[in-house]
């Protein structure tokens, strides 16, 4: 999330209501104002600066860009590149515009695209997404079994919307069945 004061804050939430009791939206709040919250065991907020500065030479990181925002997308980049976190980082974009924008600025990126729809697939690959990101529900959609069967990579989030399950929920033949598909 970027914070009023163009900072890229690690929030999964456009707000901290749910973590810190106060509903402080961050593209209306700057920063200082930001790190004074608790967002749980006296910890701060993180901008992603220090997220990748923790995570450097210990574990991959994944940016999800939560919007379409465009800043949003290049300020993630900036703090990217200035960490030399290239190769370390896979960059979660939710539309075509931020895959080619990310994409111009640095070849290397490693871009996974939040598609919208299924159909939306092959778009996002020609824009140049290395991977993108299917719902368990869409794991037979047309166009998740082409790219697939092209070797492209497809990262599945387990769960089933349909039916109400949470994000993340599987049963052991599920993953199985996952797995066996070619699924990441």
């Amino acid at each position: 999330r970027l914070s009023a004061d163009s900072e890229v804050v690690s929030s999964h939430d456009g707000d901290f209501g749910r973590v810190s009791g106060q509903s402080l939206i961050i593209s209306e709040a700057h920063w200082r104002d930001l790190a004074k919250l608790d967002i749980g065991g006296a910890q701060p907020p993180m901008r992603l600066t220090g997220v990748l500065a923790l995570a450097a030479g210990r574990a991959g990181v994944l940016v999800d860009v939560k919007t379409k925002e465009l800043d949003l997308a290049a300020a993630v980049m900036d703090c990217i590149v200035a960490a030399n976190a290239i190769g370390s980082t896979v960059i979660g974009m939710r539309s075509l515009q931020q895959v080619r924008l990310v994409r111009e600025r640095d070849e290397r990126a490693q871009c996974l695209g939040f598609v919208p729809d299924c159909d939306d697939i092959p778009r996002f690959f020609d824009a140049g997404a290395q991977i993108v990101r299917a719902w368990e529900d869409d794991i037979d959609h047309p166009a998740v079994i082409q790219a697939l069967k092209d070797g492209r990579r497809v990262w599945a989030t387990a769960g089933r919307r349909s039916v109400g399950e949470a994000p993340g929920f599987i049963t052991p033949e599920r993953l199985a069945h996952l797995q066996e598909m070619g699924f990441e």
